[in-house]
């Protein structure tokens, strides 16, 4: 209306609708009125405004107000993606079996400005893609270099639900049962071994063993059985999955996945296992299937039949322990049980398998590859033979 606008939107960031609303149409950002809407979830989606500068744009053109829903396909097609990531990683034991040096390497491919939304703002970001990069911060690593360079992407890049710390707990969980084989040690003694000043993670990963009824085992010992433990928000998290690998097609069933956090101080246990569930469940899906695929600049697989998260019938059962730390404040539930499940799993494959896998997400044809190349590869069984009538 003349001198006012007003804009009902679910957003994490309604000071930054009004700036892009007010971009789009020339106005003044204080005559915006910003409604935020607590409907349906975000993992980072909700902090750009996508639609909002549209509908204003439309609703300035035609003098009325309006109601706009962006269609799925136009969601993956105008959205953020996570960053690019790699992670190049040398490290080295003694003959104690102590890490000796850590060299860590990471590239991102980071654009700031996304494709769509007009921004009321200027500069680099870097969607967060180093958390958890410090491997320091977890294990006690005396020579430890982390070294992060950041380059232009062709892609609008932005966060994502713990953002990089999924990319770099999966590579730092990688090498450390690398080094435990190596030190002839299994990997959560050898963890263990490390965590002598963080107790609390050193907690959370016993009390994880011995809710999964674990017994580790060095190197490859068959069972299926991985680990990954990691920090974020403030929380202390260890994660154990099991799994099998249909070796004729490639498949990774993850079929049951431990967790237990320190969050400090849990006022309500039931919700933190909650998240837990739903923070497993998003982790695998990205693990195992989630990838946006392009063809001359456009997505080519908009729609979740498509795209293809998880379903119910690759949710493994998943038990959530919560270990009680009431002398501590209460800390972050909704992202830190995200970040180790990757590693959990790729650790797991190759407790099983011997075969190590480097690239996400596991999808099929990936996994098959690497096991051809290893010689693991097993024929598929032929359809049996219809009997005669």
């Amino acid at each position: 209306t003349e001198g006012k606008v007003e804009a009902w939107v679910s957003t994490q960031s309604p000071f930054e609708v009004a700036g892009s609303v007010a971009k789009a149409i020339g106005v003044d950002p204080a005559t915006v009125v910003v409604h935020p809407m607590a409907t349906g979830g975000a993992f980072g989606s909700k902090i750009l405004p996508m639609a909002d500068p549209e509908a204003a744009m439309i609703s300035q053109a035609v003098k009325r107000p309006v109601k706009l829903i962006w269609r799925r396909d136009e969601e993956f097609a105008h959205g953020q993606y996570r960053p690019a990531m790699q992670v190049k990683l040398t490290a080295g034991v003694d003959k104690d079996g102590k890490i000796e040096g850590w060299d860590w390497r990471l590239l991102s491919a980071v654009k700031y400005e996304p494709a769509y939304y007009m921004s009321p703002f200027t500069g680099s970001g870097s969607a967060a893609a180093d958390w958890s990069s410090w491997a320091d911060g977890v294990y006690d690593i005396a020579n430890c270099q982390t070294v992060w360079n950041q380059t232009d992407s062709p892609l609008p890049s932005y966060y994502w639900r713990v953002n990089g710390a999924t990319t770099n707990t999966f590579a730092r969980e990688s090498m450390m049962d690398m080094l435990a084989e190596k030190a002839g040690v299994d990997p959560v003694t050898f963890r263990i071994n490390h965590l002598a000043g963080n107790p609390r993670l050193a907690a959370v990963l016993n009390a994880a063993v011995k809710q999964a009824g674990w017994t580790p085992g060095v190197g490859v010992t068959g069972q299926g059985i991985g680990v990954a433990i990691g920090i974020d928000a403030n929380s202390y998290v260890a994660e154990i999955a099991r799994v099998e690998v249909d070796q004729a097609t490639g498949e990774v069933s993850v079929k049951h996945v431990d967790v237990v956090i320190d969050a400090g101080l849990v006022i309500n246990p039931e919700a933190v296992k909650h998240q837990g569930e739903g923070a497993v469940v998003l982790g695998l899906s990205s693990t195992l299937n989630e990838i946006i695929t392009f063809e001359n600049g456009a997505v080519t697989n908009p729609t979740f039949a498509q795209y293809g998260p998880i379903t119910m019938r690759q949710t493994p059962s998943i038990t959530v322990g919560v270990l009680q730390n009431p002398d501590q404040p209460m800390t972050g539930v909704g992202e830190p049980m995200v970040a180790p499940t990757t590693g959990a799993v790729a650790n797991a494959v190759y407790d099983l398998l011997g075969v190590r896998l480097m690239q996400t997400p596991f999808t099929k044809d990936r996994v098959l590859s690497v096991l051809k190349e290893q010689g693991l590869a097993t024929p598929m069984a032929s359809p049996a033979a219809t009997p005669p009538s």
